[in-house]
């Protein structure tokens, strides 16, 4: 029996990797006989406007639903799917957003907020690096107007201000590929890295892109740190299987979910109403061998080839920059310089899949995200062969299979009038 007969339903479009499983397990820890807890499971096989459209379809079902008394969200996208946003908060239902906070497009709206301190954690990953001895240090993030990313730019921007190194400020914005990631070609990092007093260190916007930075540095050749100290923001990176490797500011997914719960329990017991209220805890700095010279000058770049969990996340973030081209097991197994066999049991033990079948999920990702973005001239037969199939009908079939609906009805539905509202 539960004290409250509403549920308490949570809305994220984001991975579990992305810190949702811990945030689940606060907020279960914390609502415990309250009320129930509801956690749909977005489909995470798709491209980037499939993960709006089910946020945006999540959204509106929690504000209709009469059997959900309470919402807590960890947004996708607070920027696309503003209209979503806005429908749920007009129904009244106590919400709590997780992370990353709607001000400035939804400020005066009534919702409760739990995150981090962006600014000041930003602040310190940078500070870390500038008492390392680093004078010229880039911060790779994105175009996208949310609270956080441009909270995270002001906490660098402020370490290096009282350092007075401003004028080597390096801001890097990255647009996201066709699945929402920022992907650092090895093109891209040796033309930075060719640059009049290059940066010798990167802060990324978040793990996922300060791993791809790492990962891109690691194939072009360079030694981590010796060569670039590279440092994250999240602590997604411990998700992953392997020795702790990233520097990072670490979020306590647990005690967000907790928090976010006793917010709402308040709010279902009439013991808070009206103003926004907001919570803002710390994300302690995590040192580690991507930044740390004490543990060796090439200890970062040491543990990638030596370790067969980072051995396959290395392979991984190839696949993602040449997934294109012609690819066999042994190319793949050239690059990190082991045989076709260990790398085979190493995608086996820490990807649950072979090296081909995360290229070929890689390749339907991208081709997918081409079809929902068409341009004038884009074909099926084109972006198939642009995406490395080179077999059309056996292309078809993998799509149909993956996506549940042939590769010409997504293109149709993308080109359709208005298919993108919601």
């Amino acid at each position: 029996m539960f004290f409250h007969t509403g549920a308490v339903c949570f809305v994220s479009g984001l991975p579990d990797n992305s810190g949702r499983t811990p945030i689940i397990k606060g907020l279960t820890e914390q609502l415990g006989s309250f009320a129930p807890l509801l956690h749909p499971s977005p489909r995470l096989d798709q491209g980037e406007t499939d993960f709006v459209r089910q946020e945006h379809d999540l959204l509106r079902m929690c504000a209709d639903d009469p059997e959900i008394a309470a919402v807590v969200v960890m947004p996708y996208n607070p920027v696309l799917n503003r209209s979503a946003f806005e429908y749920l908060l007009r129904s009244g239902k106590p919400v709590v957003i997780l992370l990353r906070d709607l001000n400035g497009d939804l400020a005066e709206t009534s919702y409760d907020f739990v995150g981090v301190d962006d600014f000041n954690s930003a602040r310190r990953i940078t500070q870390h690096l500038i008492d390392l001895g680093h004078r010229h240090i880039a911060h790779v993030t994105t175009w996208e107007p949310v609270f956080n990313v441009r909270e995270r730019e002001r906490g660098y921007t402020e370490a290096l201000e009282s350092a007075g190194l401003l004028r080597h400020k390096w801001v890097l914005p990255h647009e996201n590929d066709e699945i929402g990631r920022i992907l650092i070609s090895e093109e891209w990092l040796r033309h930075l890295l060719a640059q009049p007093d290059r940066p010798t260190a990167i802060f990324a916007l978040h793990d996922w892109a300060a791993l791809n930075v790492l990962l891109t540095a690691h194939l072009i050749g360079l030694c981590i740190p010796r060569d670039l100290a590279v440092a994250g923001f999240d602590g997604i990176a411990r998700f992953r299987q392997g020795p702790p490797l990233l520097t990072t500011a670490v979020q306590p997914f647990e005690e967000i979910g907790r928090q976010a719960a006793t917010l709402l329990q308040e709010r279902l017991r009439g013991k808070a109403t009206g103003v926004k209220r907001l919570y803002y805890l710390e994300a302690p700095l995590h040192i580690h061998e991507s930044t740390d010279p004490s543990r060796g000058d090439t200890a970062g770049s040491d543990l990638l080839v030596q370790d067969g969990a980072w051995r396959s996340h290395l392979i991984d973030t190839w696949m993602r920059l040449h997934y294109a081209e012609e690819i066999r097991l042994h190319d793949l197994a050239a690059v990190v310089n082991v045989s076709p066999r260990r790398l085979l049991e190493d995608f086996q033990q820490y990807q649950g899949k072979s090296p081909m079948q995360a290229l070929q999920d890689e390749r339907l990702l991208r081709v997918r995200g081409a079809l929902l973005h068409p341009g004038s001239k884009t074909t099926v037969a084109s972006v198939a062969s642009n995406g490395g199939f080179s077999h059309l009908g056996r292309f078809a079939v993998l799509y149909r299979q993956r996506f549940g609906e042939s590769p010409s009805d997504t293109l149709r539905r993308a080109r359709t009038p208005d298919s993108a509202a919601f």
